[in-house]
């Protein structure tokens, strides 16, 4: 093969499936209290925010076939915006998988659903998250999701520390 030449069309991206992000923690929380963090709709709002955005609401149907959505706003401009999707798989207290589809995004950003998977590893007082995003079309769309789901588990660990302390 050779190499592409002045006038040659760029190579197609690889498929879809090529572009998966995968986050790993561990948090200071037991496996029971990480997944309740993650399934009630109440700690969803104190918690999830990816970054530039506050969540208002959360609707939950926790249920194969049920769905969800967020409700979102940019405190700097005001816009408010939805993230929804299915609950695929539900395995209480170590999976949850869910597709993803946001109504509204940054301007020149790729808008697809992809799909979501958080599997919870039990540590006894310490609980392991693995977080994957897969079917992303392209390597920008995976890329500009990772510092938000960065910045939403750093919200999370706070989050667990405050309701231990609390608890």
């Amino acid at each position: 093969m050779t190499a592409p030449t002045r006038g040659d069309a760029p190579a197609p991206e690889p498929s879809r499936a090529g572009h998966v992000l995968r986050l790993e923690r561990r948090f200071a929380a037991p496996r029971s209290v990480v997944w309740a963090a993650w399934t009630d709709p109440a700690a969803l709002v104190a918690w999830f925010s990816p970054g530039f955005v506050d969540t208002r609401a959360v609707e939950l149907d926790l249920r194969p076939g049920g769905g969800y959505r967020f409700e979102m706003r940019a405190p700097m401009t005001g816009e408010t915006f939805f993230v929804d999707g299915e609950i695929r798989e539900v395995e209480p207290p170590r999976r949850l998988v869910m597709t993803w589809r946001p109504g509204a995004h940054e301007p020149g950003s790729e808008i697809c659903e992809t799909l979501v998977t958080v599997e919870l590893a039990d540590r006894g007082l310490e609980c392991d998250l693995t977080l994957t995003q897969e079917l992303f079309p392209s390597r920008a769309a995976r890329d500009e999701h990772r510092a938000g789901w960065e910045y939403c588990l750093e919200q999370l660990a706070a989050f667990l520390h405050a309701a231990l302390l609390s608890g």
